[in-house]
């Protein structure tokens, strides 16, 4: 049980770098501004995508690593 928590985590954390910079828009119209900060970054949206793929992936990670390691003895 310790081993599926510890790799849910690793995975969110995981999972949710790599959707932070998808779907940002910065805004252009405005004269002056440094153009880096989004303007839309669907924080929410990507915290929920996250916390849902996260658990199903370690299921299956935990799962594979399980078998891989009771076929070696």
């Amino acid at each position: 049980m310790l081993s599926y928590l510890l790799t849910c985590l690793v995975t969110w954390w995981l999972v949710f770098f790599i959707l932070l910079p998808i779907g940002i828009q910065h805004d252009q119209t405005k004269t002056g501004i440094e153009a880096s900060p989004p303007k839309y970054n669907h924080l929410s949206k990507k915290v929920l995508i996250t916390s849902l793929a996260s658990p199903i992936m370690s299921y299956f990670i935990v799962n594979f690593i399980n078998q891989y390691l009771d076929s070696l003895y």
